[in-house]
């Protein structure tokens, strides 16, 4: 007996794919796992990954993705080291009078 698994559209590309296989956003847009990483692909290799920047993909919409959704397609990759050095080098300190900025001088800090 074959059990069916519950299974939605792609939006992007239109494929069906499993609820498995999938992330839905805030919005309450799914898509497949295979789209949201490729979508992340690229905002993450453009450097667009401030919160302002990384958006749902879906026409007009404007729900952020948060960073667990990020997580969750892609710890364990390079790809999440990345995403993580990129939204590192958009932290700007705040800048009280008298306050002095230092580099640390560990190498890659």
């Amino acid at each position: 007996e074959k059990v069916e698994r519950a299974s939605f559209k792609c939006p992007l590309c239109l494929d069906t794919a499993s609820f498995d296989n999938s992330v839905q956003l805030d919005c309450a847009h799914r898509l497949c796992s295979v789209c949201f990483h490729g979508y992340l692909e690229v905002k993450i290799r453009e450097k667009r990954v401030a919160p302002e920047e990384l958006l749902c993909p879906m026409p007009g919409c404007v729900c952020e993705v948060t960073v667990p959704q990020v997580e969750g397609v892609t710890k364990g990759e390079p790809l999440w080291e990345r995403f993580l050095s990129a939204r590192a080098d958009l932290w700007q300190p705040a800048n009280h009078d008298g306050e002095r900025l230092c580099q640390c001088p560990a190498t890659g800090c």
